[in-house]
């Protein structure tokens, strides 16, 4: 009687589970550049936002459209239209309130790189681009402008991975 045996040989298993690990492997690298891509696209895209909105509001306010910038009535300082000494300190301070105390969508964020930080940094950036400023939005003055630098992937010193702007109001 002629018994035929059905099954895997020990190194039909091997291969397969070699395959596996390739193929994890493979899909781990490829997971993690488009995580990475996605948090530099959302700082890049919270960047350019945070850009249009000041604009947006610094414009209305000296054009009379709105009697507070930022609808900041809780201060005569932020009366439009902006005919101040330093009208720069004077917009950024009104919009770091509105962040403060909205719910706007950028209002809320958290950096990516860092989830337990605050996307918003109401802070001088230092002038010189670091890694540890990545995932972050800075707004400063120098009295007259309102300064925003974003790092939205590192090296931070390399000119295609941060954007500065500045903003006369």
């Amino acid at each position: 009687m002629n018994i035929k045996k059905t099954g895997f040989t020990l190194i039909e298993l091997l291969v397969v589970v070699a395959i596996i690990g390739i193929l994890a492997a493979v899909g781990v690298v490829a997971y993690n550049g488009y995580t990475e891509g996605t948090k530099s696209a959302t700082v890049k895209s919270t960047c350019k936002n945070v850009e249009k909105f000041i604009r947006l509001e610094t414009t209305k306010c000296n054009a009379g459209l709105t009697d507070y910038i930022f609808d900041q009535k809780n201060s005569n300082n932020f009366l439009c239209p902006l005919n101040v000494v330093s009208p720069g300190r004077i917009a950024r301070g009104a919009f770091m309130n509105y962040v403060g105390y909205s719910k706007c969508s950028f209002c809320t964020m958290k950096n990516p790189f860092k989830t337990e930080k605050s996307l918003m940094q109401f802070a001088n950036w230092g002038g010189r681009p670091k890694d540890s400023h990545v995932g972050y939005v800075f707004v400063s003055d120098n009295n007259s402008q309102i300064d925003i630098y974003c790092c939205h992937s590192t090296p931070c010193n390399n000119t295609a991975n941060y954007s500065r702007v500045k903003i006369t109001p």
